[in-house]
Order: structure tokens, then sequence, then C-alpha cells
């Protein structure tokens, strides 16, 4: 689930010259098979590094919660 995340954080950077460099995750819930979403927000975006943060809902409930830093 932590890949799929860091996947959509990629896809919303869009930089190919800013790389992950760290990234928390908390996972509230244990996720079943299904549909999941996931919603990313750009924090803060500065001269070099980028702060995002993702939500991994299923069912309404959120289910996993991260932040990572891009570089």
């Amino acid at each position: 689930m932590a890949a799929q995340v860091m996947t959509a954080m990629l896809e919303l950077v869009d930089d190919p010259t800013r790389h992950p460099r760290s990234m928390t995750t908390h996972f509230l819930r244990s996720p079943h098979a299904g549909d999941l979403e996931i919603h990313c927000a750009i924090e803060r975006e500065g001269r070099t590094v980028t702060n995002v943060s993702a939500r991994a809902i299923q069912d309404g409930k959120l289910q996993v919660l991260s932040l990572a830093v891009f570089g």
C-alpha cells in the first residue's frame, strides 16, 4: 500500500529532478481487497524541496496517512 501511495505522490510532483528523500506512513486500519482512493496534496513547494501529504481512503474511512519529502 505504501508503494501505491508513493506512486500517486510521484505523479502529483511530476518533476524528474525531485526524488523521494523520506516518507512516513501511518497505517490506521487494515484495508481489504477492493477499491482504494488516494488523495494527495502539495503542502509546500520551495526552491529545492516539495512536501506532499497523502490519504488513502476505503469505504469512506481513512486507512493510511503519509507524508513525504521530495528534493
